[in-house]
């Protein structure tokens, strides 16, 4: 902590909460405006809970193993009301808005991956 305090300073920390906080509620836009995704919970700090629309916990739960096993992007899930749901966490100083639309195309993508294997 203390070094990140030194290199950025009180004003450089809250430009990057300030970035995270958008990036996070612009992240909770796309979901919400998804035909296939869902908001979980309302957009809190630098935390997106949401899950894919009509589908099992089975079913988000590969969503996360597959990504995460790709190594493309990293999630977590958690139980929210008895529901499995997806959790992203934005933390890292070097997250942009392209990094988070990489990782959004990448969760529809594996989606519809997912989608289709279970249906084979």
């Amino acid at each position: 902590a203390w070094m990140i305090w030194r290199a950025f300073g009180r004003e450089g920390i809250l430009a990057l909460m300030r970035e995270h906080l958008r990036l996070a509620r612009l992240f909770g836009e796309w979901v919400a405006a998804s035909d296939d995704f869902e908001l979980s919970a309302p957009v809190s700090m630098g935390v997106v809970c949401f899950r894919a629309k009509h589908e099992t916990d089975a079913f988000n739960s590969r969503i996360v193993e597959s990504i995460n096993q790709s190594g493309r992007a990293y999630l977590n899930q958690t139980k929210l009301r008895g529901q499995t749901v997806i959790r992203l966490g934005l933390g890292n100083i070097l997250t942009t808005e392209k990094h988070l639309r990489d990782a959004w195309e990448l969760i529809q993508e594996t989606a519809r991956s997912v989608s289709s294997s279970s249906r084979a």
